[in-house]
């Protein structure tokens, strides 16, 4: 129970017997009964309280790279000519060619938290003049004899809740890519035939390219805060005024 000085106390029983002083006199009551004086408790409500869980963060969402098909018509054998006693004389060589164009490469990188908590008050610290028995006993045959007014203090009630701090931003990091590349061999001619020339036609196939139509690209999420209701209780009156209540004398005896 926390000190008070000599002057405050004084003070307070000052005021104190004065209002008593005031409240000596009860109301009329009816024959036979009889009127006791008490102080109203204090009164207390409860309320929801907002509280914020996570904060409003954003993020990053990739969005793939669209291709499209096409087909390639390549030339494998040229034309070339070739005689009837000496035909031509060809070599065969290797090509690469590409059948899908590189993309950019990309890697999300996802917000990092911390948790903390917040200390929320669920009831006020409460005071007030209170009617107590005294320790040891009491000498009188009424123990109301025995009461004494003592200021009594009540501490209030807490609570923690967890939120959310951020503490790195959602990022992304981006490479270059490798596109696709087939071998191609071609008959390329070294030498044409002699004597009798004959006409032979160019040789042709068809490949199937991966054309890139967009390329990848990383586009902003916003992610909204989070919140949660808290039930906490408030003061609505601090209660401790006298009142008269009628009871039956033989209560009292």
């Amino acid at each position: 129970m926390k000190k008070h000085s000599p002057l405050v106390v004084l003070i307070l029983m000052l005021t104190i017997s004065q209002y008593t002083s005031a409240q000596q006199q009860p109301p009329a009551a009816r024959p036979g009964k009889c009127m006791v004086q008490g102080l109203t408790p204090p009164q207390f409500e409860t309320i929801d309280r907002r509280v914020l869980v996570r904060p409003a963060y954003k993020t990053y969402e990739a969005v793939p790279a669209e291709y499209r098909t096409v087909d390639v018509r390549i030339m494998v054998k040229p034309p070339s000519k070739k005689y009837v006693y000496v035909p031509a004389e060809f070599e065969t060589v290797v090509e690469m060619v590409a059948v899908k164009d590189a993309a950019t490469q990309v890697e999300l990188v996802p917000p990092t938290f911390d948790t903390l908590y917040e200390t929320i008050e669920t009831r006020p610290p409460t005071a007030r003049w209170e009617y107590r028995y005294p320790p040891g006993d009491c000498k009188s045959e009424d123990p109301r004899d025995c009461l004494v007014l003592q200021y009594v203090e009540r501490p209030g009630a807490y609570l923690k809740i967890p939120t959310l701090k951020p503490r790195t931003s959602a990022g992304f990091r981006t490479a270059p890519g490798t596109g696709d590349s087939i071998r191609i061999e071609k008959q390329r001619l070294v030498r044409e035939a002699r004597v009798e020339e004959v006409e032979i036609p160019a040789e042709y196939i068809t490949v199937q390219r991966q054309e890139l139509v967009r390329d990848a690209y990383v586009r902003e999420v916003e992610v909204p805060a989070q919140y949660r209701l808290e039930p906490i209780q408030v003061l609505k009156d601090p209660g401790g005024q006298p009142f008269w209540a009628e009871v039956d004398c033989h209560l009292t005896e």
